[in-house]
């Protein structure tokens, strides 16, 4: 048999070739319980979810009391992000295992993954209770403690962590996330992240990245702003791709797929009655303040940042497919097509938000995947969220985000360019839906909170209620970078906060051209406009 570790250590035409000898035994037994685990293997390590579970499916009704299998099964199943199967198969495994450490390891990561952070500790404190000295369960349940806003209890866990394992990248850079430093606090802390960086030698490299992020914002606190910046340098330094991928073909791919041409006959294609609320915009440009004040009313169940409409733009290539395949494929798509796609997100929205009837999903990029929303839900609600162009980009910087935002993020004249690329598609999506995607500014957020409220609560067509403005009282688990601001009451200090780094941004400042005096006259139109 093959398994997981041996599948992952093949390059591809050893895999391709030893799937070849694994068909043929299949060929011989279809039974065959070894050829199909080692197939299972092969897949995982292609990353191919849904073939690796159907084998091993095959095996189950023979082995439906292997602890093990159930094991492998929810991690398949929550890799694919079927949440709904990962906990049932999960749920079986540590009640067939109930000593089963990992087991119970595993079924806190997919609960805390799914939006149950309290279930999530539960079984960390399983999992603890059995391996007692396991510093990355207590820095787990210190993440979901995070997630649900109890950073006294979040703090508490981290430094138990570093207690057990004082060079911990990520729970030294966990408490500069939910904690302002003192400046007499700075010293010591870097000492921290300078041990740590000395001693994790074979820690990957976000890891080291967020080191020095948390480095940079321990000086930033302590107002050490030069200093900071050099740590907020090194840490996109590390993080830089080697090869970047080039950043225009998603653009491009948009515009010439998604046209009045092709999407007018296509109007009434998807599902006509499902309303979901999408919440757009750059990253670190409000969506989970935005996010914070929708879900407050009692119609609205927030849903964070769901990956399923990246996912089913990414099976169509949207990224990296050159424009003239791009368009085939979406060309291609039937009616039956579509309604699928639409069919597949609805479930996969209700695994996190559940049964609601309205909920957002405020992953920030689906401003690359408006034409595809409208195709799949026509009657869709789009809220952009708009931010000062400098303090959008200046924050993207100096903060620590998941690898996937690199190419874009940490070289400060491409992020400029990706902004102006932004910028024209959703002017783009603009002339193509006119009227129907609603643009809030931060700065109006912060400086009119009531009045621009009340506008978002009327564009999803409900009636007012005064609990909105409470929406810090409101929330459930946060899992962004946003966690510990949007309990807080809306507040202005990351306003103009650029400025501080004005005379190091000079790049990016340059490539954003025109972005800042038009965004800026913008802002003078809504003053003038009440």
């Amino acid at each position: 048999m093959i398994s997981p570790p041996q599948a992952a250590s093949m390059d591809p035409m050893q895999r391709m070739s030893a799937m070849g000898q694994i068909q043929a035994a299949l060929k011989r037994d279809r039974r065959n319980l070894d050829a199909l685990l080692s197939a299972a293997s092969i897949h995982q390590a292609n990353r191919e979810w849904p073939q690796a579970i159907s084998y091993l499916q095959k095996v189950l009704p023979q082995h439906r009391n292997d602890a093990n299998l159930l094991i492998w099964l929810a991690k398949l199943n929550a890799e694919a992000r079927d949440f709904k199967q990962a906990k049932q198969y999960s749920l079986k495994a540590v009640e067939l295992q109930p000593t089963n450490a990992p087991g119970w390891q595993l079924r806190g990561q997919i609960l805390e993954n799914s939006g149950d952070p309290q279930g999530a500790i539960e079984a960390f404190g399983r999992a603890l209770a059995l391996t007692p000295n396991d510093a990355e369960l207590v820095f787990q349940i210190g993440n979901c403690h995070t997630y649900m806003g109890d950073h006294d209890k979040a703090l508490e866990c981290y430094r138990k962590t570093l207690e057990m394992r004082p060079t911990h990248p990520l729970a030294i850079y966990g408490i500069s996330n939910i904690h302002r430093f003192k400046p007499e606090e700075v010293p010591g802390y870097l000492q921290q992240v300078e041990a740590a960086i000395a001693g994790e030698t074979k820690a990957p490299p976000y890891q080291i990245a967020a080191l020095h992020f948390g480095a940079a914002k321990a000086l930033e606190d302590g107002g050490e702003h030069d200093r900071a910046f050099e740590r907020y340098l090194a840490a996109n330094a590390i993080g830089k791709p080697a090869k970047p991928l080039p950043i225009e073909q998603a653009f491009e791919n948009n515009q010439r797929a998604f046209t009045r041409v092709f999407l007018e006959p296509r109007s009434k294609w998807g599902d006509s009655q499902a309303r979901p609320v999408f919440i757009v915009g750059m990253p670190r440009s409000g969506t989970t303040l935005v996010e914070s004040l929708v879900a407050a009313h009692s119609a609205i169940t927030p849903g964070g940042e769901m990956p399923m409409m990246d996912d089913i733009a990414g099976r169509l290539g949207l990224l990296h497919t050159p424009a003239p395949d791009f368009l085939n494929k979406v060309t291609a798509l039937t009616r039956a097509d579509i309604t699928k796609m639409a069919i597949g997100y609805l479930e996969g929205a209700r695994q996190i938000a559940g049964v609601a009837r309205r909920f957002t999903d405020k992953l920030p990029h689906n401003f690359m995947n408006i034409g595809l929303i409208f195709l799949m839900f026509p009657k869709a609600r789009i809220i952009h969220c708009r931010r000062h162009p400098a303090d959008t980009c200046v924050s993207i910087f100096t903060n620590g985000m998941t690898p996937a935002h690199n190419h874009y993020k940490t070289d400060l004249a491409v992020l400029g360019n990706y902004y102006r690329h932004y910028q024209a598609l959703m002017d783009y999506w603009d002339t193509l839906f006119p009227g129907q995607i609603h643009h809030v500014y931060y700065e109006d957020v912060v400086s009119n909170t009531e009045l621009c409220a009340r506008g978002l609560i009327d564009y999803l067509d409900l009636d007012w209620e005064d609990g909105v403005l409470s929406r810090e009282e409101s929330q459930k688990s946060v899992k962004t970078l946003s966690a510990w601001q949007v309990r807080q009451p809306v507040y202005s200090s990351s306003m103009g906060k650029w400025r501080r780094f004005e005379q190091k941004v000079g790049p990016l400042i340059e490539a954003l051209g025109d972005s800042i005096s038009r965004y800026e006259e913008e802002l003078k139109g809504l003053e003038k406009t009440g």
